[in-house]
């Protein structure tokens, strides 16, 4: 149940939120373990390796086309030399 505040009446609502259950579900898990990841967010700041060194991974670039073709596509040109900043 959740409650939900009318705008016209300022009183709250009780009401049954409905929920569909599926036969099959999906798990989530990190790519990298985190001893990769703490090796970077330790550091101050990023050089071009550090990027190069993760953008190198081929897995990580298909997630990245897959959650933002638009932001690999600047990955693409930046490798390319076509980005200055």
């Amino acid at each position: 149940m959740y409650f939900c505040l009318l705008k016209n009446k300022n009183l709250l609502r009780k009401s049954l939120k409905t929920y569909q259950i599926f036969n099959n579900f999906c798990v989530r898990t990190p790519l990298f373990s985190f001893s990769y990841y703490k090796r970077f967010i330790n550091k101050t700041t990023l050089d071009i390796n550090d990027f190069k060194e993760i953008l190198g991974n081929a897995i990580f670039r298909e997630a990245v086309f897959l959650a933002s073709p638009e932001l690999y596509a600047q990955i693409v040109k930046w490798e390319k030399g076509d980005l200055l900043d």
